[in-house]
């Protein structure tokens, strides 16, 4: 596959949800009066371990105990959130609500205690939000998402989204790609030399295997423009050594295959320290780069490194 941009749920491989039902009681009701016992479930962070809003702006909010019930038949959602889903990564999902606006978000996952709250979102009928999934998260669940207009207006009904996830390679260091239109974009990842700083070694679709550590770009998508509709790519050194120093991830849009706006999230996951997640956005057509080329991501410090 050709990629090349630079940084840091198996949903369909294009799936799209409509939920405009449920009962009219008009009542959001309050954790506590859900029907289960929830100290006998697992935490929702055992399938999802992070939530955000699209822009990566705004962090959810985790809470415990039971999510709310809805009782409300609106605002009804649709929710697009195509492509692969893997342990170790993220997903992006848009969130349209018609006609009606919304500025908070609800994610839980059935038969599990605890969920995500996103508040503060732009008031507007479409938001997007990020999720981010744990390497040691189980093969299939299902997730839910509510909305409702403001912060204490009573939430719609809830969206189910399946999630099954591709098997993919993990390990001490694994970087990953997602995104969410039909194009060809590509993950680089460049690995520290003996000094520990960044060397000349490069994993990305023209090299897909480093020999010395075993690192490899074991899931590639969309090569080309030959859509295939993963939208999703990752790099592992399960198996491997990965050596020890600093790395570049860097994220290419090789090639925007008529696409406008792709939306898209680098996830990385060191051994011993928490998941990073980096979003972004690629308006142009494309580059058709190669070694070397792509968008670096920005770690809070500003360093478009990360250290293992």
């Amino acid at each position: 596959m050709n990629l090349t941009r630079a940084i840091v749920l198996f949903l369909a491989a294009s799936m799209s949800v409509t939920c405009a039902g449920g009962s009219t009681g008009g009542v959001e009701y309050p954790a506590n009066e859900q029907s289960f016992d929830a100290g006998a479930l697992p935490s929702i962070t055992d399938f999802i371990s992070d939530a955000k809003s699209g822009d990566g702006t705004i962090h959810a909010q985790l809470i415990s105990g039971a999510p709310p019930i809805s009782r409300n038949p609106a605002p009804a959602l649709t929710i697009a959130a195509g492509g692969f889903t893997i342990a170790g990564g993220s997903k992006i999902a848009g969130l349209n609500a018609g006609s009606s606006t919304f500025s908070r978000v609800l994610l839980k996952v059935n038969g599990a205690t605890d969920y995500y709250e996103l508040t503060g979102l732009p008031g507007a009928s479409y938001n997007t939000i990020v999720f981010t999934i744990p390497q040691n998260a189980r093969p299939s669940f299902t997730a839910g998402v509510a909305v409702s207009a403001g912060s204490t207006d009573p939430i719609g009904p809830y969206v189910p989204i399946g999630v099954s996830l591709t098997p993919v390679g993990l390990g001490d260091v694994q970087v990953s790609l997602a995104w969410d239109a039909p194009s060809d974009i590509d993950l680089h990842l460049v690995l520290p030399d003996g000094t520990g700083v960044p060397g000349t070694s490069e994993i990305y679709y023209g090299a897909t295997v480093d020999t010395a550590s075993q690192g490899k770009l074991d899931l590639d998508s969309n090569a080309a423009c030959n859509i295939d509709g993963k939208n999703n790519e990752n790099i592992t050194f399960q198996g491997g050594t990965p050596p020890r120093g600093q790395y570049i991830v860097r994220v290419d849009n090789w090639n925007a295959c008529g696409q406008t706006r792709i939306n898209y999230v680098v996830t990385v996951n060191v051994k011993g320290q928490a998941t990073q997640t980096f979003v972004g956005v690629f308006t142009d057509p494309g580059d058709r780069g190669g070694s070397g080329s792509g968008v670096p991501i920005l770690p809070p410090a500003s360093t478009s490194t990360f250290t293992y």
